[in-house]
């Protein structure tokens, strides 16, 4: 009879699968480090660095378990790979089990509302269009002359978008 050679947790020693546990940490460890770490985080969105910190790997391992399909889809945003941290969290619950086109049904869903853009003033992502507006600006130069200048403001305009093409 063969006897399989199973893996433990490094936190509590209980059995994990290799091929669904991409971690040496089984998911209820999981869980416990990721609302431990990431819940205290301001931010919205997680990245590579912190998906490492929390199944203890390396970024590279974490990148290459993106490659491989094993996580979840990212963001598409900008070069950077990263997750929306909620997301990411019950994707552990769900013990790695949620399925990779959910993340490309969300990608869809922000595409189709215009994308996500970045707040500079307030550090938030915004969903909607952004368009660029000119604005005219008065002010008074050293002179005390009133003087017009136009000025570009970016604003994100929410909203569903009609599919293109139709």
């Amino acid at each position: 009879m063969l006897k399989m050679n199973t893996r433990k947790c490094s936190k509590c020693g209980k059995p994990i699968s290799s091929y669904y546990n991409p971690s040496h940490i089984c998911w209820a460890c999981q869980e416990k480090l990721a609302e431990e770490r990431w819940l205290q985080l301001d931010s919205q969105y997680i990245d590579v660095k912190q998906i490492a910190e929390v199944l203890e790997l390396t970024e590279e391992h974490v990148r290459r378990l993106w490659r491989q399909g094993r996580l979840p889809s990212p963001l598409a945003l900008r070069r950077k790979l990263i997750w929306d941290k909620e997301f990411f969290i019950a994707w552990i619950r769900s013990q790695h089990k949620v399925p990779p086109a959910l993340g490309r049904q969300l990608e869809a869903f922000i595409a189709a509302h215009g994308g996500l853009h970045l707040n500079e003033t307030t550090g938030e992502y915004e969903l909607g269009d952004k368009i660029d507006i000119q604005v005219l600006v008065y002010s008074k130069n050293e002179d005390g002359k009133v003087v017009g200048e136009t000025r570009k403001v970016s604003a994100v305009i929410p909203g569903h978008q009609q599919p293109r093409g139709k």
